[in-house]
């Protein structure tokens, strides 16, 4: 990059900071949200190129927007200090492997836009899309193609034999065989209707838990588990999302529900996310309403209520500066025990597309089974 390159690179980088100092987007004060002034939808940026500046300092941002018809993006850092570290040492940097010169600022909490923003958490997205399994909280496990294309094909149409179970929510629609789980109660209720065949057999060959190891069970009906508390799963909930729909944060309650949830994924793949279960007076970046931060209340209110999710999450808060999401592939098998069944909350973003090692994915339907141990019931 020659001299008068670099100074007109550095020139407009200065322009788009004054632009958001002048409006008071931005000020003086350290912390852990930065501003970019020259990455916007306003610029033509897209999310793909963000995502290439926020992997690329050695401490990265947590979290990322890029919000529609504004003129800035915004970095989610940990805390304040690496907010400030980050703007003294890449503001006005011109990054090559990127193409451009960072025009880097701390954000006004206070203005309007700013607010709008951080109020908006789906135009969010978490710089942890993780395919790995290392990065998984402990007792997470995702075993892909669980079941064969035939399998899963037989599966769908056999499930919609059973549409009369169907009920439309706002964010999904769901059915439950065995039982149901009553959110006026917080219980479980016995239900006439049992899993249908093809279910039945895929519960007994559900992966369960022995010496921290995944163990597969054989097809027999008659398997035993090595794991003398293993506790099979007596209850099945199907959930269907359309591309926006999604389910808020939560975590299962462990008095009505066993040691271990199975998710099974069905159909078009997306991003659960997750995020740790902390003492809410621990950090002031955690989420007191349990319900979603990137999703509005609707009428699963009864269902993610207060009581319900004080029973679950026991008085703690969602430590939002730790989400990651994680990317469900088609036919694969999700298992929660542990810390990841206890200690942490997952949940689906409503919105419709999701963004995975920096590509941008368009979301399908996706049909998911959830099979759980009910522990007690009326």
């Amino acid at each position: 990059m020659s001299k008068s390159e670099q100074r007109r690179a550095t020139g407009k980088c200065r322009r788009a900071k004054d632009k958001l100092a002048t409006a008071k987007i931005t000020c003086q004060n350290p912390s852990s949200l930065v501003v970019l002034a020259n990455v916007s939808t306003n610029h033509g940026s897209t999310l793909t190129q963000l995502r290439r500046v926020a992997n690329h300092p050695a401490i990265p941002p947590l979290m990322l927007a890029l919000p529609h018809g504004r003129s800035f993006s915004l970095l989610q850092f940990a805390n304040d200090e690496s907010g400030r570290d980050f703007v003294n040492q890449f503001d006005e940097a011109w990054i090559p492997e990127l193409g451009l010169c960072l025009a880097l600022a701390w954000a006004n909490p206070a203005h309007k836009d700013i607010v709008a923003v951080l109020a908006h958490r789906a135009s969010w997205q978490s710089v942890i899309a993780s395919t790995e399994q290392a990065t998984l909280p402990d007792g997470l496990h995702l075993l892909t193609d669980f079941v064969s294309v035939d399998e899963e094909r037989a599966l769908l149409a056999e499930l919609e034999a059973d549409e009369q179970l169907f009920r439309s929510l706002r964010t999904r629609t769901v059915a439950q065989w065995g039982y149901a789980f009553d959110y006026s109660t917080f219980g479980a209720v016995a239900l006439p209707n049992p899993v249908t065949p093809l279910t039945q057999q895929l519960m007994s060959r559900l992966p369960f838990l022995d010496s921290d190891s995944v163990v597969f069970p054989s097809n027999s009906q008659s398997c035993v588990p090595r794991d003398s508390t293993y506790q099979p799963p007596n209850q099945c909930t199907l959930n269907r999302y359309r591309p926006g729909d999604g389910i808020p944060a939560h975590a299962d309650d462990p008095n009505v529900f066993g040691q271990a949830i199975w998710v099974l994924s069905l159909g078009h793949p997306l991003s659960m996310e997750f995020a740790p279960l902390v003492p809410e007076s621990s950090t002031g970046t955690t989420d007191a309403h349990t319900t979603g931060d990137n999703l509005p209340d609707d009428s699963l209110a009864a269902e993610f209520g207060a009581a319900n999710l004080g029973k679950s999450t026991q008085g703690r808060a969602r430590d939002i500066t730790r989400r990651l999401s994680l990317w469900l592939p088609a036919r694969s098998m999700l298992v929660m025990t542990g810390s990841a069944r206890y200690d942490w909350t997952h949940g689906i973003a409503q919105r419709k597309t999701d963004l995975v090692d920096g590509e941008v994915r368009a979301r399908g339907t996706r049909t998911s089974l959830t099979f759980r141990r009910v522990l007690s019931h009326p």
